[in-house]
């Protein structure tokens, strides 16, 4: 069901994986963002725009997006940042691509705010915790994902809002061109 935001405070771009849920959902629902209603996803541009959106926002972002043809990754890895085990999609050319263009479109909303650069690392949160903890969540994962391998077609890219506090929901998709 596709929610009409409140005047509320952020929005971002992203593209959710919900089909990630069947391996690593036992770990990533203890997360906040599954607390917060937001499917597992890889996040392209955050913060973006506050809300309410304005329509020159969509159509710059339509634009943005003209001529992105959809693409397969598969997650057959895990990656660490300090406190955080994710899934890596592979692979990640396109998905930078899609960054590049929406730093390009949206100078003034860099990707996480500019602090890892205009080229962040494209990943799939799996789990927050302790280093310690992560160890043994990240040996349990990598063989989840050697059991069940998950590979996922990218068809579109998802506005998310956060129309309450703590409360996420997708607010527009932009589908991406079928290959032809």
């Amino acid at each position: 069901m596709w929610l009409t935001p409140r005047a509320v405070s952020e929005s971002a771009i992203d593209i959710h994986v919900a089909e990630t849920l069947r391996v690593i959902g036992r770990w990533y629902s203890q997360t906040d963002a599954a607390k917060d209603g937001m499917p597992p996803h890889i996040t392209l541009l955050y913060p973006w725009r506050p809300l309410p959106l304005r329509d020159n926002d969509l159509s710059t972002l339509r634009g943005a997006l003209a001529g992105m043809h959809r693409f397969f990754v598969s997650f057959n890895t895990v990656g660490r940042f300090p406190g955080v085990l994710y899934l890596v999609p592979a692979p990640s050319i396109r998905l930078r691509e899609l960054i590049l263009h929406l730093s390009d479109a949206f100078p003034d909303t860099p990707p996480y705010g500019g602090t890892f650069g205009l080229n962040p690392e494209p990943h799939l949160t799996v789990f927050k915790a302790t280093e310690s903890v992560l160890d043994a969540v990240e040996r349990e994962v990598r063989a989840a994902i050697v059991a069940d391998p998950i590979t996922v077609e990218i068809r579109e890219v998802t506005v998310d809002a956060e129309v309450a506090p703590n409360r996420w929901v997708p607010t527009h998709q932009v589908h991406l061109s079928a290959v032809s």
